[in-house]
């Protein structure tokens, strides 16, 4: 390795504020890992909770490792082994556990190239006693691990903290035993899924028919939840390189009551929990020590019934910048549209997800069009200045006519607010079916289907003054919504990618190794049909997204029933009127 990149390493780790330096020694060493950049992974608020958490326990050093940025990513591959840590600078093979957190599907590729630029055998078959232990936490955990089977030893299902320290004392424990006696070992603690202790079986189409534990593993995965959120996660580390520049991140909470049917937080962070106001405000002013900038997380912080007084007291006590992530805009308090604009933020960002109410509410996203024009009426009212829109594409459902209705309440937006000078910024993905979520059986649209509607909605809007247009990219999109419902047989697409990451490549190495797209993708998939993430789904919540799924459906044929009717009435009327005409001519 070069000094460049030592260097590198070192001037930011000396440009951080750690807000609990790591205990010095210890006889077990963890490297945390983000399979993306460092601006990317010191983003993300997991990975402060476990590394700030880990550090604070007697006896393990973890230290942080990060896919190289694109600039230096050739240097490190040219010398196997040569992925080091942040903090030391040791090579990743000499830890005794690599722990990755894995938020989002399109980074699989990167946990691969991780593995690989650290010298390590790719597929968890090929290691042995000698090989750092591999284990995998984050969002994926509670989503679909399967497709990353092959090459991760153990997976935490859940919230982790806690499980990650179990893992390290079974580490302890079976330190020099066989590595299958660790796997077996790490079976049998709550929230831990090894996949290679599962066995599955396919029918003649490639559809999966059972997934069957063996020796120790359980049945299914229980998901691990902190009953009661007593402690406070937030930043434990502050840096300039990062897209919060410096700000203390406060989890407000976790879980959502909303219950949005495509989104994971609701089903899969259950139950919903408010953290106790007196706790975060201990926990803020460790923040004010270091910084003025403040961001707040959770699904829904608007709707903590204690910000207010959290927010007052922030700004009184110094702080210059509070952001806040995606807010209900039927449920925005006037106090939260004054915070934004007295921190300097004036940026207020909202999700109306689609432009039709009816489809709206088949999402369970039950907000009328009045509560979203209210909501920025207020914030103009209160100072803001810039408008994010969340907007999805590709709903299950979704009509031409339903994107149509998406742009129109886009241009009645920009009539809203331009005329106050206020900018507006509107952002544009595309559905992708999640496990854990009742819409876990729908298929997505087809990369095509997806193009045309993002070619109409850019037609259509993207030469309107004052509007920030960002819509996803489909081919991408394609690629995330295979991994989210694939299963392990995707091991060898993902292993012949890794190093030629374009969506030519994946289609060449699916067709390659004989991988059914059409099956795969593009079907609806009946609520019995075995699925890869079965294991990580327990028989009680299967049976609940089950109901919100036949809820889903039930709310969709009524709305469309009684929308027939209101057209047959309008038909009826319009013929009415034509013979009134008639008659009196």
């Amino acid at each position: 390795m070069t000094w460049n990149l030592i260097q590198k390493a070192q001037r930011l780790v000396a440009s951080e504020t750690n807000l609990f330096p790591p205990t010095r020694g210890g006889d077990v060493l963890f490297a945390l890992c983000y399979p993306n950049t460092y601006f990317v992974g010191m983003s993300n608020l997991g990975l402060h909770a476990i590394y700030g958490y880990l550090n604070r326990k007697p006896g393990i050093v973890c230290e942080r490792a990060f896919l190289p940025d694109p600039d230096d990513l050739d240097e490190v591959r040219k010398k196997s082994g040569s992925l080091f840590s942040l903090e030391s600078q040791r090579p990743l093979q000499e830890f005794d556990i690599v722990g990755l957190s894995i938020s989002y599907e399109l980074d699989f590729v990167n946990v691969l190239r991780i593995l690989d630029m650290a010298g390590l055998p790719l597929r968890t078959a090929e290691r042995d006693e000698r090989h750092p232990l591999v284990i995998a936490g984050g969002a994926i955990g509670f989503l679909n691990p399967d497709p990353l089977s092959d090459f991760i030893d153990a997976f935490v299902v859940g919230e982790g903290e806690e499980a990650a320290v179990a893992v390290v004392e079974t580490f302890r424990e079976h330190r020099g035993r066989s590595r299958g006696e660790l796997l077996e070992a790490l079976a049998r603690l709550p929230g831990v899924f090894v996949p290679s202790l599962y066995r599955q079986t396919y029918d003649e189409r490639g559809r999966l028919l059972s997934f069957e534990p063996t020796g120790p593993a359980s049945a299914s995965v229980e998901r691990l939840a902190v009953p009661k959120l007593d402690f406070v996660t937030h930043s434990a580390i502050l840096t300039e390189h990062t897209e919060f520049r410096r700000s203390f991140l406060l989890e407000i909470s976790r879980g959502c009551p909303y219950m949005c049917r495509f989104c994971v937080v609701g089903y899969v962070y259950t139950p919903n929990r408010w953290r106790d106001l007196e706790l975060l405000w201990e926990a803020a002013q460790i923040g004010l020590k270091h910084t003025d900038r403040f961001g707040m997380l959770g699904a829904v912080v608007n709707v903590y019934p204690k910000m207010p007084e959290l927010v007052r007291r922030l700004l009184s006590h110094g702080a210059k910048s509070i952001a806040f992530a995606s807010m209900r805009a039927d449920s925005l308090k006037d106090e939260i549209i004054e915070a934004i604009a007295a921190s300097g933020q004036e940026t207020l960002t909202l999700a109306p997800e689609t432009g039709d109410e009816g489809l709206r509410f088949f999402i369970n996203k039950r907000m009328k069009d009045d509560a979203l024009v209210r909501a920025l009426e207020r914030g103009l009212k209160g100072g803001v200045r810039n408008f994010r829109l969340y907007f999805m594409a590709g709903v299950p459902k979704e009509t031409e006519q339903n994107v149509d209705d998406s742009i129109r309440i886009i241009r009645d937006c920009l009539k809203l607010i331009r005329p106050a000078g206020a900018g507006l910024q509107v952002s544009m993905s595309q559905f992708v079916p999640k496990g854990g979520t009742p819409f876990q059986w729908y298929a997505p649209d087809r990369q095509s289907v997806i193009e045309g509607k993002m070619a109409r909605v850019r037609a259509a809007l993207g030469h309107e003054k004052g509007l920030d247009l960002h819509l996803e990219s489909p081919r991408w999109c394609t690629i995330q919504a295979l991994l989210a419902r694939a299963d392990r047989r995707i091991g060898p697409v993902l292993a012949e990618v890794v190093w030629n990451n374009t969506t030519t490549a994946w289609k060449r190495a699916c067709a390659k190794h004989g991988l059914d797209l059409e099956d795969l993708m593009y079907r609806d998939r009946p609520v019995d049909e075995v699925q890869p993430w079965s294991v990580v789904q327990t028989p009680t919540l299967h049976a609940r997204l089950v109901k919100e799924r036949e809820q889903g459906e039930s709310r969709m044929t009524a709305l469309l029933a009684e929308r027939a009717t209101r057209h047959d009435q309008s038909l009826e009327a319009a013929a009415e009127a034509d013979a009134a005409v008639a008659n009196v001519r």
